[in-house]
């Protein structure tokens, strides 16, 4: 049995140490009455249960407390197709590659993220499958945890295990995708592991459903895999996002940005050269006397033109230092000939004030603007109205 579609992409973007950490009844039960009730309710085995059922329910509250109900597995196509409120069993016609699969116990497994995509595309359309795309190959996580997955957050939590340790100074995990040569920075710690997911959370201390982690798959492999696979409803959508997707970004908010000043004019965008995302800037050793850092990281960098687009949402960094609020930051990097720019997730959303900021970066870039044909405007609100629509991905 094989977790599939949108299951899998829940299994891939639940933190490794939610998945691990292993509740009881009575600690869902403390954590949210009403769920715990009907987890309950479910969890007890009948000896008649069906395959899929008897695998589901032995995990509600293990690995796969992180993904959302019911969820949708793959059988053989002689086993018969499962439909309640915990499993959807879908009848399998064709083989998935093995290679495209991977093995979690116990009977189970669940498909690659570049299957997972593909599998969700023709549901979701261009514009959405393009950001999920952009974060699988980014260095974050959305993350809105099921209440089975919240309980295991406050049991952590208890155990020093979840906010503290995501808050301590030095704390080992990703913070920038390029180094300052432009390279890729090293997602393993010198001892060879891969290196953490850290939670980040908001300035009142709330966890911001999203997580910092190395990247789920490169665009390349994201690439190849897409072009291999067959058969599969969406690998037409797939495969026309696949070909814009970036790597390295960092927030929801970055794709966002991201999408409207690179994607070309037919989708909307304004078509303009790539930034780096997340790219690290060393500072010089004057622009070092401005700030306690030797370094910041930039959202988006154009490097040969000097420009930084920052994007401040609502989201906070992992580590209690955080690279965007350093003291003396922008300061630092307009002494090393950067233009920094900033936008908001209000000014982002809003059309008009959108406009503002799209000329005065496409000033710093010299680079024009779109002309504004009804033709290209209709495309930019298509964009617009995907990107900033309220539909949970």
């Amino acid at each position: 049995m094989i977790i599939t579609g949108m299951s899998a992409i829940d299994w891939w973007r639940t933190p490794p140490k939610i998945r691990a950490a292993w509740l009881t009844q009575e600690q869902l039960l403390a954590a949210d009455a009403p769920t715990g009730y009907l987890v309950q309710s479910l969890s007890k085995q009948r000896s008649n249960a069906a395959e899929p059922i008897r695998h589901i329910q032995n995990r509600l509250l293990g690995d796969l407390k992180g993904v959302r109900l019911p969820i949708h597995l793959l059988v053989s196509q002689h086993a018969p197709e499962t439909k309640n409120a915990l499993v959807q069993a879908h009848r399998m016609y064709r083989e998935i590659p093995s290679s495209y699969v991977r093995d979690i116990g116990n009977g189970l497994s669940v498909v690659s993220p570049a299957v997972a995509l593909v599998q969700v595309a023709g549901a979701l359309g261009f514009y959405k499958t393009l950001e999920l795309m952009y974060e699988f190959c980014g260095i974050f996580t959305r993350f809105t945890p099921t209440h089975r997955a919240r309980a295991a957050m406050s049991q952590l939590k208890a155990d020093g295990e979840w906010e503290a340790a995501s808050r301590k100074r030095g704390i080992e995990g990703v913070f920038a995708y390029y180094t300052d040569s432009g390279s890729m920075e090293p997602m393993y710690t010198p001892s060879g592991e891969r290196l953490p997911w850290t939670p980040c959370f908001t300035r009142r201390g709330a966890f911001a459903n999203m997580c910092k982690r190395p990247p789920l798959i490169r665009c390349d492999d994201l690439a190849a895999s897409i072009s291999e696979l067959r058969g599969i409803h969406g690998i037409q959508v797939a495969r026309k996002a696949v070909r814009q997707v970036q790597p390295g970004a960092g927030s929801p908010l970055e794709v966002k940005m991201n999408m409207i000043v690179s994607l070309p004019p037919r989708y909307g965008g304004e078509g303009w050269p790539r930034p780096h995302l997340n790219r690290r800037i060393a500072f010089s050793p004057a622009a070092k006397a401005m700030t306690a850092a030797d370094s910041c990281v930039g959202d988006l960098v154009w490097s040969r033109e000097r420009v930084v687009l920052e994007v401040n949402g609502f989201d906070f960094h992992a580590d209690e230092e955080g690279f965007k609020i350093s003291s003396g930051r922008t300061s630092a990097l307009e002494a090393m000939g950067y233009t920094v720019i900033d936008i908001t997730y209000d000014q982002m959303s809003s059309s008009e004030a959108l406009e503002l900021k799209l000329e005065r970066l496409g000033q710093c870039l010299g680079v024009p603007l779109q002309k504004r044909t009804v033709s290209f405007l209709g495309k930019r609100q298509k964009l617009h109205a995907a990107l900033f629509s309220h539909e949970r991905l």
